[in-house]
């Protein structure tokens, strides 16, 4: 009776072994995805609102391109992005020109590649963009 139960306790531990060898890549593919998503809409979140800071301060009063990038440039840098190829597109291009009331968007395109944490191989956005659109404050 001693023997079976040793025998039994041996089975148990490599069927254990091989269940664990066969769920345990998918186990890694699961946790890693969600750290390379989860850092991926982490990052989109800090675009948004480089974006965002920049539409502020371009529907300001007298604002000018130079300011509106210079507010954009300093959240992307703040937010640990500053040396990423990314791109500003002012609309219109500058906001001095834009009458009280009128649409001033930002928007801010990071390649992806700049900006990805693992670099697992799961389906991701070859860039992220993301606009904000504001109305012109009155003098």
């Amino acid at each position: 009776p001693r023997m079976e139960h040793v025998i039994k306790n041996r089975k148990r531990r490599g069927i254990a072994a091989i269940e664990m060898a066969l769920l345990l890549p998918l186990l890694l593919t699961v946790v890693l995805g969600m750290i390379e998503y989860g850092s991926l809409f982490w990052r989109s979140q800090q675009v948004a609102n480089a974006a965002r800071n920049g539409a502020r301060r371009g529907i300001m009063p007298g604002a000018t391109a130079s300011n509106v990038t210079t507010a954009v440039d300093q959240t992307m840098l703040a937010s640990g992005m500053g040396s990423t190829n990314y791109t500003v597109v002012l609309t219109p291009s500058n906001p001095v020109t834009l009458a009280s009331g009128g649409s001033f968007t930002v928007k801010v395109t990071v390649p992806y590649v700049d900006i990805k944490l693992t670099g697992f191989p799961v389906p991701t956005p070859t860039q992220v963009v993301r606009s904000v659109t504001m109305a012109k404050e009155a003098p």
